[in-house]
């Protein structure tokens, strides 16, 4: 969708470009007062294709700058977005999930669910980290049903799954599939966050922050596995 708003963007202002080209040119073979009118118009299409256009590379250039100075690729407005591309990703190739959150995954599971035990047979391995301290009911729900779908899970399937509670409750989702970080709020009072702003970060700067991050509550905490 990206790439087709792109090219039309470009189509759209090459157009306005060289209507003017031919406007000008219109008014270079006129000599009487007419003249004025399409040369008016002429400089106008020119100067506004212009204008679009380095307005459109100031902005390459700034989400370029964000991209190599943060590692940040994309934002999501609403979480869900994200949802799609990752779970293709993780039936087709990934290898490693790490997951911090405070809900059930019930998303993932019911998209991909079948698909997530197939790959938890094949090559998937995934670390969730839970936080022990909640004093929301739904919440503490929610993480009990996460609990008991990995317990009922194949004997193959639940020796690539980890889980480890740790003392918290986190103020964002942490989402890591191979080298894609996602993380976004959790918003308080919102009993589905699937609609909060969520950020897509590269494996390095902002993103290696977070992943380093998760691996420090990981190690903190190793003694504190949930039994499958």
């Amino acid at each position: 969708m990206l790439d087709l708003k792109r090219r039309l963007f470009y189509t759209g202002q090459l157009v306005l470009f060289f209507s003017g080209l031919f406007l000008l040119a219109i008014g270079a073979s006129i000599s009487s007062w007419w003249q004025a009118i399409p040369f008016n118009f002429g400089i106008t299409f020119i100067a506004t294709s212009v204008i679009a256009f380095f307005n459109k590379w100031l902005m390459a250039n700034d989400s370029s700058n964000l991209l190599r100075k943060w590692g940040l690729k994309e934002i999501y407005e609403h979480r869900h977005e994200k949802n799609r591309r990752i779970n293709d990703y993780i039936i087709n190739s990934a290898t490693k999930l790490d997951i911090m959150t405070q809900n059930s995954l019930k998303e993932l599971r019911k998209n991909i669910g079948k698909q997530l035990e197939m790959r938890l047979g094949n090559g998937l391995e995934m670390r969730i980290l839970i936080p022990s301290d909640i004093n929301d009911p739904q919440h503490t729900r929610d993480i009990e049903d996460l609990i008991n779908w990995c317990k009922n899970l194949g004997k193959k399937q639940r020796q690539k799954i980890e889980i480890r509670s740790y003392a918290g409750t986190p103020q964002d989702l942490y989402y890591r599939v191979d080298n894609m970080i996602f993380v976004g709020p959790y918003f308080l009072g919102r009993r589905s966050n699937q609609l909060t702003i969520t950020y897509e970060f590269t494996n390095k700067n902002f993103g290696k922050m977070y992943s380093e991050y998760f691996e420090q509550i990981w190690e903190a905490y190793k003694d504190n596995k949930v039994k499958l």
